[in-house]
């Protein structure tokens, strides 16, 4: 593989993976974030680190250019990426790149509209949501920021554009999703060890995750994309919310639970985010398969919680300081459209065939 330059936009959980694997891969590596990464510091004799806030346009822009002056940069990788206005002013500024990779998220999918005749699971192909109360404003900022990127795409066709969407990241470093004890279930453990949680559907919900280290190594494989193009990068592999939570409470050592079930209305009324507050949030990609992912999601949950356990200081962490949780507890409150007799039509208009075994656990 030829040496590239490449700029990597925050250091944060994703970002910081991706710079350990392009420096471990030999590239001339660029870093900007708002603060330096700890984890990143057996590595700051191989790539050049610049602190800058992305959301201070002057400042923000004059870090750019001085980078464009030490360097062409070839590639840029955005994992930082909420909104359009912020993105565009990178691509702006580095009007010369020939690729820019960033992140969204699959939740930009209107599950009620989904092609796929695949299950239930959600490829590409599926329709974006149609208004902001129907999906929240983290994920309205993302379909408005994938369509901005896709017409600059048509605008600009010397700078290939590939979205990777992304759901439920989890590994070592990891406090997304619902296990960090500061998120929105912060006394999950606790419970756990109190032999009863809630769960909406009884944790018969369905889930795809992703690792970090495939993140990155899925980066790898599109920097060099010639088309610009939507990827959702998820592990093909199915957990069911019971079974995720089992792989969580053997971790800690806890032998066995008991689930109170919840409608979804009650879990997503009184906060009980727990995983899943809907219907199933299983993905699929065109462009990806089961060789791609070098880390099962099991082993993803237990890196994850290994992490939380040795590092207690996490849960002094405030939400304002982790970006993705930041952004996605702000703006108006979405209302809830689908209902569990939804969900039953939607399967039975598309021939969807729903079975359960003896633990009530969906097989597709």
């Amino acid at each position: 593989m030829s040496q590239e330059k490449i700029l990597i936009i925050g250091t944060g959980i994703i970002g910081s993976q991706q710079v350990k694997q392009f420096v471990e891969a030999g590239h001339d590596v660029v870093a900007i974030a708002l603060e330096k990464n700890p984890t990143l510091k057996q590595y700051e004799n191989d790539f050049k680190y610049i602190l800058s806030d992305r959301n201070i346009k002057e400042s923000f822009e004059k870090t750019i250019s001085n980078i464009r002056k030490d360097c062409d940069v070839n590639i840029v990788i955005d994992t930082y990426s909420y909104d359009a206005v912020t993105s565009l002013r990178v691509l702006r500024a580095l009007p010369n790149i020939q690729n820019y990779i960033t992140m969204s998220t699959t939740l930009v999918s209107d599950p009620r509209q989904n092609p796929s005749k695949i299950g239930r699971a959600i490829n590409e192909d599926c329709p974006y949501w149609d208004n902001i109360y129907n999906c929240g404003s983290y994920v309205w900022n993302k379909i408005n920021l994938e369509k901005a990127l896709r017409n600059y795409a048509l605008e600009n066709p010397y700078t290939i554009i590939t979205i990777l969407r992304l759901f439920h990241v989890l590994g070592q470093g990891c406090y997304l999703g619902c296990l960090s004890p500061n998120n929105r279930e912060p006394k999950l453990f606790d419970k756990l060890k109190s032999g009863t949680i809630q769960l909406a559907h009884g944790g018969r919900s369905l889930i795809t995750t992703v690792d970090v280290v495939d993140i990155a190594r899925i980066t790898q494989k599109f920097m060099h994309n010639d088309s610009s193009g939507i990827i959702n990068v998820v592990n093909p592999s199915i957990y069911s919310a019971i079974d995720y939570y089992k792989v969580v409470a053997n971790e800690l050592g806890i032998l066995g639970f008991n689930v109170e079930a919840l409608p979804i209305n009650e879990a997503s009324r009184i906060g009980r985010w727990t995983l899943m507050s809907g219907p199933d949030h299983i993905f699929s990609s065109k462009y990806l398969n089961i060789e791609d992912f070098s880390v099962d999601p099991e082993s993803s949950i237990r890196k994850a919680v290994q992490y939380i356990i040795a590092n207690p200081k996490m849960q002094d962490i405030p939400i304002s300081k982790i970006p993705v949780h930041k952004q996605m507890n702000k703006g108006k409150k979405p209302h809830i459209t689908i209902q569990e007799s939804e969900i039953v039509a939607y399967n039975e208009r598309h021939g969807v065939v729903t079975k359960y075994h003896h633990d009530g656990i969906y097989i597709l």
